[in-house]
């Protein structure tokens, strides 16, 4: 979107961006480009906004760019009946909630970049921390644990893909997994991609990370959970009755006695 323009000074820059809500685990990250005077749509996803005194002469947005973005923002928000925000800095942002309302905040949230964003295909992916278990047989691939304070979540999971390179032949400077490749064109093992660690490469491209919980999956949140409500939780995510060995070792992740019990046996039994 742009703003009537004049001038020529323009800037990118690590603030602000613009946020969007894509589920209730990930959001996306759009950049901002302010210049004072006409500038080439980048037509990348990258927000513009272009006026005169939008910009000062260090690059950093005026009173006057500020504003604008925020109507730019706000109207966006409101046509779409979608979820935005602009991250002024790492402690200030403004959410434009669908019904209208705005609400600041001080914890901003962080943001996947967009795929046509300039190297988002090696930019870090961001990660839960979660404890997991693999399940075999129906159901989800992988039990989920997090836990924040009092509060823990169980939830279905499935490796997190970090890259997928089944469309490009080995060999040559168009290679984009060539740093994946040994001499000889065959997968390097371990390593990582995007600041993970890389699990396994399957179907000759498809790159595994972590686990991580799926976006659409089922998910519990209990609050100080006792063993059976625990137990009860887990069962339900993955849709059968799990083995006594893998709700133990759910319980000690959630109990914090030291360590989780090693997993080699559970794996088996799950």
């Amino acid at each position: 979107m742009k703003v009537a323009a004049s001038g020529n000074t323009n800037s990118i820059r690590a603030y602000p961006y613009i946020v969007s809500s894509i589920d209730t685990r990930r959001n996306r990250r759009w950049p901002v480009l302010m210049a004072n005077g006409p500038v080439p749509e980048p037509n990348d996803g990258t927000w513009v906004i272009a006026g005169s005194g939008t910009v000062g002469r260090d690059g950093t947005p005026t009173a006057v760019g500020r504003r604008a973005l925020f109507r730019a923002i706000a109207e966006r928000a409101r046509t779409s009946e979608a979820h935005y925000g602009i991250v002024w800095n790492e402690h200030a942002c403004t959410f434009f909630l669908a019904d209208g309302s705005t609400v600041e905040g001080l914890n901003p949230p962080l943001g996947e970049g967009v795929p046509e964003e300039p190297g988002y295909d090696s930019s870090p992916i961001l990660c839960e921390p979660v404890w997991s278990v693999a399940l075999r047989g129906r159901g989800p691939g992988y039990l989920c644990i997090s836990r924040a304070g009092r509060f823990v979540e169980v939830s279905a999971g499935a490796r997190l893909v970090l890259a997928d390179f089944r469309d490009f032949a080995p060999g040559g400077d168009q290679d984009p997994a060539a740093a994946l490749r040994t001499p000889e064109g065959k997968w390097k093992t371990g390593g990582s991609w995007r600041g993970q660690p890389i699990y396994d490469i399957i179907d000759n491209g498809l790159v595994l990370g972590p686990v991580q919980p799926l976006e659409h999956g089922e998910s519990i949140i209990l609050r100080s959970p006792w063993p059976h409500q625990l137990e009860d939780a887990c069962n339900q995510v993955a849709g059968r009755r799990l083995p006594k060995a893998v709700l133990n070792a759910a319980w000690a992740e959630v109990d914090s006695r030291g360590e989780s019990l090693p997993l080699v046996d559970v794996l088996d039994a799950a």
